[in-house]
């Protein structure tokens, strides 16, 4: 699993999850069309069946059936650009 942010990104995060207690960051597909899903994430709570990763010190959590969208993820921010603020996607690798 690799999740990629940078120092914006984490802080804005550690802001986001001191307003909710025990709060992890989700990270969830939030819709299916042609091409790749779309993906986003939300302040939550961790689920028995939720896969559990830490990265930077920050706390996310993925359910299982869908964890294989993320196994190569980046979080941008911009609040001026991305409704909320954030941007998650799939970096894409290519193969030599």
């Amino acid at each position: 699993m690799n999740i990629k942010f940078n120092k914006q990104v984490n802080e804005v995060l550690k802001t986001l999850m001191e307003s909710k207690e025990n709060g992890v960051i989700r990270l969830e597909v939030t819709a299916f069309g042609c091409g790749t899903p779309a993906l986003g994430l939300v302040l939550d709570k961790q689920r028995t069946d939720d896969f559990f990763i830490k990265v930077e010190g920050i706390p996310f959590v993925i359910a299982e059936k869908v964890k294989i969208f993320f196994e190569n993820t980046e979080i941008v921010y911009n609040l001026e650009a991305f409704t909320g603020g954030f941007y998650v996607h799939r970096l894409h690798t290519t193969s030599l």
